[in-house]
């Protein structure tokens, strides 16, 4: 952990803060162990500290940043109150890591890939983003988990098949690996990489979708579009639930496209803390010489 202090122009505080994580970020470094950072912003007179939490995705996965601010706040109340105890123990992720993967299931070859014609397209990483108030109201009607990813992801399958006209498209869904049905998941609090896939076929408008079910389905992303009907969502919904649980390092044939959806993020309902979010960026994330598919 460092520490450092904020300066006292309160127009150069956001320049420091993502100054600062940016190098925090460069010195992630897995080959010598070194996968999280913690940096202490303290702040004068009027101006609240800031606490930045890196670490790299070989150590964490989107649903642990959530058990981990749980935990964070569980000790700081603790000190708060000047009564540490035992942290909460939870399933061991080492235990789980040396686990045998599950064989993935035998499916049919999948049909060729559309390839774009013309000069070599080169990756690129494009940003976009929806202002305040209509995340709230997505949010508010598609609500913050399963049902909200089944929306983007029609979303993003109705928008590739209208450009490039295919009748339907197979999407690699990133999935964070663990055990949500009724039977429960010993590692639901265990913070850790546990990403896996499912692959899941998505057919266009005025496609037979039972030809499309190769990967679980296919259904009408333009009518979700359209309507947001709770039904249709629905569908798709199911449609990712029911599609079976691969490894990562499958060999299976890649699918020509990926989603990830990371849900949403709050911190932990404790008003006593007096947490906020930061006002500033956590900086530079992603090292320039990654490779470029992977933004």
């Amino acid at each position: 952990m460092t520490f450092s202090r904020l300066p006292d122009d309160p127009g150069a505080v956001s320049e420091t803060v993502e100054a600062t994580c940016s190098e925090l970020h460069r010195s992630l470094d897995p080959e010598s162990g070194r996968l999280v950072r913690v940096h202490l912003f303290s702040g004068g007179a009027g101006t609240d500290d800031r606490l930045a939490v890196i670490v790299h995705h070989l150590a964490i996965d989107g649903l642990s940043w959530r058990v981990l601010f749980d935990d964070l706040a569980h000790a700081y109340r603790a000190a708060l109150t000047g009564s540490p105890g035992p942290m909460p123990v939870t399933a061991d992720f080492y235990r789980w890591a040396a686990t045998a993967a599950p064989p993935a299931p035998e499916r049919p070859t999948p049909p060729p890939t559309w390839t774009p014609t013309g000069p070599a397209l080169e990756p690129a990483a494009l940003t976009w983003a929806l202002d305040e108030d209509s995340t709230a109201r997505l949010v508010r009607r598609h609500g913050r988990s399963q049902r909200l990813e089944a929306f983007l992801l029609s979303a993003f399958t109705e928008a590739v098949l209208r450009w490039n006209g295919r009748p339907r498209i197979t999407v690699e869904v990133e999935t964070h690996g663990r055990d949500t049905t009724s039977r429960g998941d010993a590692y639901m609090d265990t913070v850790g990489w546990f990403t896996a896939v499912k692959h899941v076929t998505v057919a266009a408008p005025g496609t037979d979708t039972e030809s499309a079910t190769d990967s679980g389905g296919g259904v009408d992303v333009r009518t979700v579009v359209r309507s947001a009907s709770a039904e249709t969502t629905a569908r798709v919904e199911r449609l990712v639930r029911e599609a079976p649980q691969l490894p990562m390092d499958a060999d299976l044939p890649r699918p020509e496209a990926g989603f990830n959806f990371l849900g949403t993020f709050e911190l932990p309902d404790e008003p006593s803390l007096a947490w906020s979010v930061a006002p500033e960026t956590g900086g530079a994330a992603r090292c320039p010489s990654a490779d470029p598919h992977h933004p």
